[in-house]
């Protein structure tokens, strides 16, 4: 249970600090909306004329459009902030009703007491207005204050309970009572557990809210930077990796993300939208080419030859000629592979077929000179006999197999043979 107040503790500092960088960038675009104001101003004064009007009138549109998203970001989060002093100050009334109806406890209500009426009334049909800052972080800290007493007094009701039970043990007939004060207690600690899962569900919620609105206002700021460069304007390029990586995250569209990349300026950003499939084939062609020590050395050497200027430019060619004949190599070889698995297997279909010398033409010729010897057979040990050396011809010469060509004397098929 102590774990839980730490992590809820925690959790709110980060809400705190997450909140207050977005009231910063908030003001850092307001001072640059102000700043394009200002410039549009002394245009108008110093342009008069009708047509000077008209062709300025684009760039008040651009002000504009900056002023109104401007405004709904600010609208955004006004609402956020205004829902987080929403959520403490229901569950601490909610939690105020309960421990006055079911705590018999005067510590713990002299402290609610007093507390109660310091924080202003919310009011659900003001949904814009923002409290202080610091009546919600006390707001907060009362909460869980109030819990962790509840928590304490749960433990003391559990030593309570294990007197009551030794009581019981000896042979007072208390057992009712016994489970009864178990039950209560029972109720209240998981009450208190309750009220922990509240708070902890508030902070899933405020934090996915503020981190989702810095997103969307980083790169507002991003792309005001770069539309308009004025003094002092420096994009935070760390602050919008991270507003891409979240948007990553949360699986926008790839063009989406290719387009945000084009408008905020950040060509170094633009390789955060590779797919997938692209990261992984670059990651197979780094893991082929660095595979041991020896393939690092020889492409470093590749790339040095190819990058520098030398006078002897045949040695490069030669260079590339060997690098290309090793890659050559390595497929020759891996053909050779699959090769020889072939001739073993057509080897051994031979084997089943000639166990004896054979010529093939003449039992072909004069199938009745041999009636033991079936004609199909030996045409099949034939052709198995053509396609093995074949084979043979074609692992030497590193060629792909060529069919067998028969002269007129070996096209005999077995039908010819029997008709003979």
């Amino acid at each position: 249970m102590e774990d839980r107040f730490t992590i809820l503790k925690n959790t709110f500092i980060d809400i705190l600090q997450l909140k207050e960088s977005n009231i910063s960038t908030l003001h850092l675009l307001n001072s640059r909306i102000q700043k394009i104001k200002e410039c549009y101003s002394d245009f108008i004064s110093q342009n008069q004329d009708k047509i000077s009007v008209f062709t300025l009138d684009s760039f008040h549109f651009q002000g504009r459009l900056i002023d109104i998203e401007y405004e709904d970001m600010n609208r955004i989060f006004l609402s956020i902030t205004n829902r987080m002093y929403c959520d403490y100050y229901k569950l601490f009334k909610i939690i105020i009703e309960y421990v006055v109806e079911n705590i018999p406890d005067k510590k713990i209500l002299e402290l609610i007491q007093i507390n109660q009426n310091q924080y202003p009334v919310y009011k659900d049909l003001e949904p814009f207005k923002q409290y202080e800052i610091h009546y919600i972080q006390s707001l907060h800290e009362l909460l869980l204050g109030i819990l962790h007493y509840l928590n304490g007094f749960v433990i003391k009701k559990e030593y309570d309970l294990r007197q009551y039970q030794t009581k019981n043990k000896i042979g007072f007939n208390i057992d009712s009572f016994v489970h009864s004060f178990n039950y209560n207690n029972n109720v209240i600690k998981e009450k208190v557990s309750l009220f922990m899962t509240f708070i902890e569900f508030f902070h899933t919620l405020h934090l996915k809210y503020l981190k989702r609105f810095t997103t969307k206002l980083q790169l507002m700021l991003s792309q005001v930077n770069n539309d308009i460069k004025l003094e002092n304007s420096v994009i935070e390029r760390g602050n919008t990796k991270i507003a891409l990586n979240d948007l990553k995250e949360c699986h926008i569209d790839k063009n989406i993300l290719r387009e945000l990349n084009e408008n905020i300026g950040n060509e170094d950003l633009s390789m955060s939208t590779d797919t997938e499939d692209g990261k992984q084939n670059n990651m197979s062609f780094l893991s082929l080419s660095s595979d041991t020590e020896e393939g690092k050395q020889h492409n470093n050497s590749l790339d040095l030859s190819i990058s520098s200027d030398t006078e002897d430019v045949k040695q490069n060619s030669i260079s590339l000629d060997l690098s290309d004949n090793q890659i050559i190599e390595q497929n020759i070889q891996g053909n050779l592979s699959e090769i020889s698995e072939d001739n073993e297997i057509l080897h051994l279909e031979k084997m089943m077929y000639s166990n004896t010398d054979v010529n093939y033409n003449k039992i072909l010729k004069s199938p009745e000179d041999n009636p033991e010897i079936n004609p199909e057979d030996v045409y099949n040990m034939y052709v198995l006999d053509r396609l093995y050396e074949d084979t043979i011809i074609n692992t030497e010469e590193f060629a792909i197999e060529k069919p067998v060509e028969l002269s007129d004397d070996d096209r005999i098929s077995p039908l010819s043979a029997n008709n003979t």
